[in-house]
């Protein structure tokens, strides 16, 4: 049977990311691969501009699929534009691919599975944390797919030995809804000025500018301009720690990639799931606690070499034990392809006259519970 081919599409920046990422692997498993986003219609690799009208819209969606396979799998990540496109949207199967667990998460799984045919999560942890909200989704509905750590960008140099002079990133992007990278400041403000590490940033995301000048004005900070993916994934991949602030995470790229290296990762541990990888101790904290981040940072800048290639190793085994993305995904399509269809919804949500901009606000509403021309609730300090 020929191999069916994967549209990913996505519309933040975060989303896209990973939706690059796992285009790039479908295509190196041997599937025609396609992705749809974009930010404002300017994004590198956007293939349907994401402005004007929900008409306009649809009509470059299936524009953009009169080239492709008729045998087409569909993947929304964080299901935004399902309900949108579902009238135009021609493929065998569609389903919806819930990232991390964003604030009103039930809600917006809900909404989205009156018009898939099942629910993709990057790990165990998210999984669980799927099963808690929306206990009534059957099992055999939700498949488990890893990201696909190096699918994108080929890992640099190992650095299991630390540097002279540590270098510490945020990895996510500058981002306070989900992100909360407001608390880059808090957390700065607990690390000791005698220790100061390097602290570097990509300066990108909802709040990126207005965020960005309050940190430009603290030593310590230095930003990344962001250009593709892949080098972003390079730049991540000389950092000595890789540090995150939300508890929102389901299992990210940068994650992986920073414990196959062998850098350290400092974590946040979720409120109500476990990480996504069984972390060492020493790169966990509680989440929330900007104090407790910035001693555990301090820790691990501070251990010595025996001890940091302990916990790297013991990293490196957690990750080990999740099943290959390789594994997963060719599970996942050969138990596809072997399942019964079943009818699709055809009828989208939403009027066609109904400007994008408009059905995004709601989305992010039911999403975060904020609009999205709102101002985040965090104050930045």
């Amino acid at each position: 049977m020929q191999p069916p081919a994967f549209v990913f599409i996505a519309r933040h920046f975060g989303e896209s990311e990973e939706l690059h990422a796992w285009k790039a692997f479908a295509e190196k498993e041997g599937h025609p691969a396609l992705s749809l986003c974009a930010a404002k219609g300017r994004h590198p690799h956007a293939r349907v501009h994401m402005g004007g009208s929900l008409l306009g819209l649809r009509r470059r969606f299936r524009k953009s699929q009169a080239a492709l396979p008729p045998h087409r799998f569909h993947i929304y990540f964080n299901g935004w534009g399902v309900d949108a496109l579902a009238s135009v949207d021609s493929a065998a199967r569609r389903y919806a691919f819930f990232l991390e667990p964003v604030p009103y998460f039930e809600r917006m799984v809900i909404h989205s599975l009156r018009f898939v045919q099942g629910v993709i999560v990057p790990s165990e942890a998210m999984k669980t944390y799927l099963r808690q909200k929306a206990g009534f989704i059957p099992e055999r509905l939700i498949t488990v797919l890893p990201p696909p750590w190096e699918a994108a960008a080929a890992l640099s140099a190992d650095g299991e030995t630390a540097a002279d002079s540590p270098v510490v990133g945020f990895a996510p992007r500058l981002e306070v809804r989900q992100k909360r990278a407001e608390r880059l400041l808090p957390f700065r403000a607990a690390l000791p000025e005698s220790t100061l590490p390097q602290l570097r940033y990509f300066g990108f995301g909802t709040n990126a500018h207005r965020l960005g000048r309050k940190i430009a004005q603290k030593n310590g900070f230095h930003q990344v301009t962001r250009t593709t993916f892949a080098e972003r994934m390079a730049e991540i991949d000389r950092w000595d720690v890789a540090l995150w602030l939300s508890s929102y995470e389901g299992a990210p790229q940068a994650l992986g990639r920073t414990i196959v290296r062998g850098g350290l990762p400092l974590f946040p541990k979720p409120d109500d799931t476990p990480p996504p990888i069984p972390l060492h101790p020493a790169c966990l904290y509680p989440a929330h606690e900007m104090e407790a981040a910035a001693r555990s940072l301090l820790d691990l800048i501070a251990l010595s070499p025996e001890k940091r290639r302990i916990i790297i190793q013991q990293n490196r085994a957690a990750l080990a034990k999740i099943i290959a993305a390789e594994a997963a995904w060719e599970a996942f399509v050969e138990a596809e392809q072997a399942r019964a269809p079943r009818p699709l919804p055809r009828k989208a949500a939403f009027g066609p006259l109904w400007p994008l901009r408009i059905y995004s606000t709601f989305l992010q509403f039911a999403r975060t519970g904020q609009f999205e021309f709102e101002r985040p609730v965090v104050e930045i300090s």
